[in-house]
């Protein structure tokens, strides 16, 4: 009954760690912060983006927030500062369209053959 008792709490004090983060998170918008301000290394932050869904989901939605933000900062600020704020959504915004060129993801096996000739002038 103690080891249920205190597994339990253990639940639930990883639960409002992660509740924590978020929040922190959802304020700084920097990872790192987040995690020093909860006692966690990023590798943690990462295993529970990985194996909990439900922390994975709100993360998530944090982001979309954090690049709604950077829209927002981006129409008021660009006249000033357009460099800045085009590298800033380059490269959080990709979801969003905000990139040069294509990225293709590709996953599974590929074989590639060539076939290499060499010519070479006896004259030489």
């Amino acid at each position: 009954m103690a080891k249920k008792k205190a597994e339990v709490a253990q639940v639930d004090k990883v639960r409002s760690k992660k509740d924590r983060f978020l929040e922190i998170y959802l304020d700084t918008k920097i990872i790192y912060k987040a995690c020093d301000a909860v006692g966690i290394s990023r590798s943690c932050f990462y295993k529970w983006k990985d194996e909990d869904a439900e922390f994975a989901e709100k993360l998530s939605e944090i982001e979309e927030r954090v690049l709604d933000d950077l829209e927002a900062l981006a129409r008021r600020v660009a006249p000033m500062e357009p460099a800045v704020l085009i590298f800033m959504l380059k490269t959080k915004g990709k979801s969003r369209g905000y990139v040069e060129k294509q990225e293709v993801a590709h996953s599974g096996g590929m074989q590639v053959t060539w076939e290499e000739t060499k010519q070479y002038d006896a004259g030489k």
